[in-house]
């Protein structure tokens, strides 16, 4: 550093006995050189006696002492003797070099002899070169020039670094994403300190970090795109009478959107004007989804922190693009998407082209196509019209085209089959059915009759031998090779049913069961019938049992049997009818039947005289079952 400095020293000694030489004044370069203003009265005050102006440069030997413990041999190479030579020593001190190669060239440094002059005056010769106090007072005049010369450095700003990151959701390849993205770090890079600290800027950052990091994996993510610290403001116009619905004329994603504190943030709704040059006529109201009805362009509304997109709709009286743009046309552009031949969405949009210096047709072919919309690719299928005729020399909106777009996904459709096994009265692992249930992707499905845990192991039924299956429901049974081919429904469920068939090995076992009416009071209407069935199965009475005249059957007489599943043993089956007597006296039973014998009901007078207690009394009818003759019980 000291070497440096000395350098730098005696350039400046150099230049200023040049100048001083030719007789020109450089105060102010003396002054900007030396960091000091008192060189430059010394200059002015002796332009032609150079020996005069070092009187006063006192100050600056003080500023440039700094490298002088090389000043110690300069009181032993003659202070005294040359106080004129030391006036040529600060003028030219590239030329004491050679004058004074016979004491020592650090004597001659310029440093030494400015300082020389105001010890000469004092002369403590090796006092000056003991200083090395003076050395801390230049320090701090030579930091303090940097300073003053270091011009302050130029910042982005905050509003500029968020413009860029808005641009991001426009980047719809990879090309362009790149390019906004290294926009993005250049500006970031310009910014001062303090902005980078700010949340806002800190949390922008760190989402554009982010998807830096997963566009290098190849694996970008739409989402991360929207700076969630501010809101995604968008304006559409909207012009019925000329079939324009939510034409984008730009975007705002500058406005904070606070993470906690004030729900609501005051917004003012621009202008139409400042967001477009079309010639729209007037705007006759602004709708929002951040508040309700609608509202003048310019009003004050709230946006709130919990929806962070807000769209704003100018409805306008007219929308004429041809009215800003002298010869050129303009044209509506309606691009429908469907996806399988189903309507996805629509983005409209004005596009102009040059006025036809002929008058003939416009074809769609001349206007540009959107295949990319939403993160989808789609192909483009038709136009309506194909073409409109434009007369030569036209201006202004012509007409409408609708462009169809289509695309083709493959959508998984799923066919549920399900077939139940039924026993029919015999059982697997004591299950009387079972139903097996499978979803593919075909629309038809095969079954196997002999489904391990469903046909297989062959059902069981006493008395009797499994002789195949009969089938009912969706598709078909071929028996010879136990299929059940089903054809399935798209997204539903289609069903089939295998019934067990069985053939008797042995004869049945035939039992008796006794049939009995009673009235409600117990008394017998007529003798009881005995009549045989098959153990095992379910007897009845008939509907001519339940019809005696002069009575009327008790439905819902809680000692009624009227069905039941006929034992080895016997079975009685019982009726109960209803007995009016003149005073209109009406019986209750309350009936308990053992097996083998009957028991007649306790009943009581529900009106009239007195009550009259009743209790069970035993017939002693036993009923026994007797097997018939040849049959096994």
């Amino acid at each position: 550093m000291k070497r440096t400095k000395d350098l730098c020293r005696r350039c400046l000694a150099l230049i200023l006995s040049f100048v001083l030489c030719v007789g020109m004044l450089s105060t102010t370069a003396f002054a900007t050189e030396g960091g000091e203003v008192e060189g430059t009265e010394v200059t002015e005050t002796q332009p032609a006696p150079p020996p005069a102006e070092p009187v006063k440069p006192e100050p600056k030997p003080e500023v440039k002492p700094e490298p002088t413990p090389e000043p110690e041999t300069k009181p032993e190479a003659e202070p005294e003797t040359q106080p004129e030579s030391e006036q040529p020593e600060v003028t030219p001190e590239p030329a004491p070099e050679p004058e004074q190669p016979e004491g020592k060239p650090e004597t001659t440094p310029e440093p030494e002899q400015s300082e020389g002059k105001p010890e000469m005056e004092t002369k403590p010769e090796s006092k000056p070169e003991v200083q090395p106090e003076p050395e801390t007072k230049p320090e701090g005049k030579p930091e303090s020039k940097p300073e003053v010369i270091t011009p302050a450095p130029s910042y982005a700003s905050v509003n500029e670094f968020m413009n860029a990151c808005s641009a991001m959701g426009g980047a719809d390849d990879m090309d362009t994403t790149l390019a906004v993205l290294k926009n993005i770090e250049s500006i970031y890079n310009r910014l001062s300190p303090l902005d980078k600290a700010s949340a806002s800027v800190s949390v922008a950052w760190a989402y554009v970090q982010s998807y830096r990091t997963q566009i290098d994996a190849s694996n970008p993510d739409e989402d991360v795109e929207t700076l969630a610290s501010n809101f995604n403001i968008t304006f559409l116009v909207c012009c019925p009478s000329k079939g324009i619905s939510d034409y984008p004329v730009g975007t705002n994603n500058s406005v904070s959107r606070p993470s906690s504190g004030y729900i609501q943030v005051p917004y003012r709704i621009p202008f139409l004007s400042s967001l477009t040059d079309v010639n729209f006529g007037r705007v006759l109201h602004v709708t929002s989804n951040a508040y309700f009805g609608g509202k003048s362009e310019g009003a004050s509304c709230d946006l709130s922190r919990n929806n962070p997109n807000v769209t704003f709709r100018y409805y306008v009286s007219d929308w004429n693009t041809g009215g800003s743009s002298p010869n050129k046309i303009s044209f509506t552009v309606n691009h429908v998407y469907y996806t399988n031949n189903n309507y996805d969405d629509i983005y409209t949009e004005t596009q102009e082209i040059d006025s036809p210096n002929y008058s003939g047709s416009i074809f769609s072919f001349d206007l540009s196509r959107k295949t990319k919309y939403n993160g989808n690719t789609y192909s483009y299928t038709s136009s309506n019209p194909s073409s409109i005729y434009v007369k030569k020399g036209a201006t202004g909106h012509q007409g409408t085209f609708t462009f169809r777009y289509d695309r083709t996904v493959q959508v998984t459709t799923n066919y549920t089959y399900q077939l139940t096994w039924d026993y029919n009265g015999g059982k697997v692992d004591n299950d009387s059915s079972r139903t097996k249930s499978e979803t593919t992707q075909s629309g038809t499905h095969t079954f196997y009759e002999d489904a391990s845990g469903f046909g297989y192991p062959k059902p069981e039924k006493t008395g009797f031998k499994f002789i195949g299956w009969t089938y009912s429901g969706n598709g078909s049974f071929t028996q010879s090779n136990g299929q059940i081919n089903m054809k399935g429904i798209a997204n539903g469920t289609v069903t089939g049913t295998l019934t067990a068939q069985w053939e008797q090995t042995t004869a049945p076992s035939l039992a008796t069961y006794t049939v009995a009416w009673y009235t409600t009071d117990g008394e017998t209407i007529k003798d009881p019938e005995t009549r045989k069935g098959e153990v095992g199965k379910i007897v009845s009475v008939t509907d001519t049992d339940k019809t005696i005249p002069g009575y009327t059957f008790d439905e819902g007489n809680p000692g009624n049997i009227l069905s039941k599943e006929l034992a080895s043993n016997g079975t009685v089956l019982l009726l109960y009818f209803t007995v009016y007597s003149l005073d209109g006296i009406t019986v209750e039973p309350s009936l308990t039947t053992t097996s083998g014998s009957f028991a007649a009901p306790s009943y009581s007078k529900l009106s009239g005289e007195s009550l009259i207690p009743g209790s069970a009394t035993s017939f002693g009818l036993m009923v026994t079952s007797t097997p018939t003759a040849g049959l096994s019980l």
